[in-house]
């Protein structure tokens, strides 16, 4: 999980004092590090309101002074067309008209064709700001395991909703955890004729669930606008560069305007887009929501390919490039962590234990970044049933990928509601069995879908 300690983050507690350090120097932008995927985005803000699609490698680089005319559905708004000048888009950065242009969940769902979509709510902010005034322990632990408010389209209920992915073979939780704080994770799950997109955010600190809840509605409203809207997987890792490049940009926008501190608060972003005509499956990610891609192979053997690998301290390359940027790998006892502290204790100060996250605005300095690793999977028979699974660390702290694989696997397609229940509540009481009745346990989201 992403803090430490009794009752809060270790790095949250760091946050509610006064005069908190800023982190490795005082920048609260992010930063893409050199060699990344993603290091091609330094004109990125020279764009203006481009749609995303029409950016593919190398093009859209000409003058710098020229003006820039699109009708764009995804970045301007469905009724807009929008023109500026570079001058004008050195004021209006593309960021702030497209933080602007999803101001509800109604611009998200206006964003892009589908056929049924959920999204994680957006929760007020009045028991996170209890929580950050109140004592270590003061409060007692909520007993949690509530599911995730949703806002729903193409359905008139959640029960709707649910009944129709299932019959296309989805299923999907999102359960607070027994803590205090609301629930910081949040899920996507939008279905359009041959394609799927889904995501899964687990949000960390103060306002992790701010965090989590607002990269999810901009998330989904580039997918829906630049995935469904060409009707294919990107054939570009440029797209979902770009999309978690605004993504978190847009986050750092609005957390200025609704005074929200993402200093230390932030979350991780894991994508899936499914062509299930082409058998298709493109992940992108930042963060430890894993995933992973199942199929029956024609001997009747159930193969597991990891979608992923987490971006935490334990990880060889990431250790490498946190300590190339400033940064520093701390650990005392437990998993190592990203601190902006050499030899500090995890306890001594704020610290993170993914490496890469929407957010943190004041680790960006030290590595911590929102580019994404990419996979993509185009080989996948159409012969063998297969399915694709997306959790938070509220499952992959109990259950390996093998595990839930054999879950989904012996529920089947039809039954892929009872498979994900059965997931989630199994990693409940597997939290309360670790750590008593008077421990907290994580937040636990889980998405399927069935080829």
């Amino acid at each position: 999980r992403a803090g430490a300690g009794p009752g809060r983050p270790a790095h949250a507690r760091a946050n509610s004092r006064a005069g908190r350090p800023m982190g490795c120097g005082s920048s609260i932008k992010s930063i893409i590090q050199p060699g990344d995927s993603a290091s091609n985005l330094e004109d990125v803000s020279a764009l203006a309101v481009v749609p995303l699609s029409d950016l593919a490698d190398g093009e859209k680089r000409g003058d710098p002074n020229a003006s820039v005319s699109v009708d764009s559905t995804s970045l301007c708004g469905s009724a807009r067309s929008c023109v500026w000048s570079a001058s004008e888009a050195a004021m209006a950065s593309p960021m702030r008209v497209f933080k602007d242009s999803i101001a509800s969940v109604a611009d998200v769902f206006a964003a892009g064709p589908h056929e049924v979509c959920v999204v994680g709510s957006v929760q007020p902010q009045s028991s996170a700001i209890a929580f950050a005034a109140s004592p270590p322990g003061s409060v007692p632990l909520a007993d949690g395991f509530e599911e995730k408010v949703y806002e729903l389209s193409g359905a008139e209920d959640l029960a709707t909703a649910r009944r129709k992915l299932l019959a296309a073979g989805m299923a999907f939780s999102c359960r607070r955890g027994k803590k205090l704080q609301p629930n910081q994770d949040n899920i996507l799950l939008c279905r359009s004729g041959a394609l799927t997109v889904f995501g899964v955010a687990d949000g960390h600190g103060d306002n992790g669930h701010w965090a989590s809840q607002w990269a999810m509605r901009y998330a989904s409203a580039l997918l829906l606008g630049e995935v469904m809207q060409a009707g294919s997987v990107p054939k570009s890792e440029l797209i979902f560069d770009k999309v978690f490049y605004f993504c978190h940009e847009a986050l750092v926008l609005r957390s200025a305007e609704d005074a929200v501190d993402l200093d230390y608060s932030g979350c991780t972003l894991s994508l899936c887009c499914i062509d299930h005509v082409a058998r298709k499956v493109y992940m992108a990610w930042a963060g430890d929501s894993s995933a992973s891609c199942s199929w029956k192979t024609s001997s009747a053997e159930l193969k597991v390919q990891r979608l992923t690998n987490d971006h935490k301290a334990t990880d060889i390359q990431e250790r490498q490039r946190i300590n190339a940027a400033g940064g520093h790998i701390v650990s005392d006892g437990g998993a190592p962590r990203v601190s902006p502290t050499r030899g500090a204790r995890i306890d001594d100060g704020p610290s993170l234990a993914v490496t890469r996250a929407l957010g943190d605005t004041a680790m960006a300095s030290c590595g911590v970044t929102s580019t994404p690793a990419h996979r993509l999977v185009d080989n996948l028979s159409a012969e063998e049933p297969g399915f694709v699974v997306c959790c938070s660390d509220g499952v992959w702290d109990f259950l390996s990928h093998d595990a839930v694989a054999e879950i989904v696997h012996r529920n089947g397609r039809e039954q892929v509601d009872r498979a994900v229940d059965e997931i989630v509540e199994g990693c409940r009481e597997r939290w309360l069995e670790r750590d008593g009745a008077n421990g907290d346990s994580d937040d636990i989201s889980a998405v399927i879908a069935w080829l």
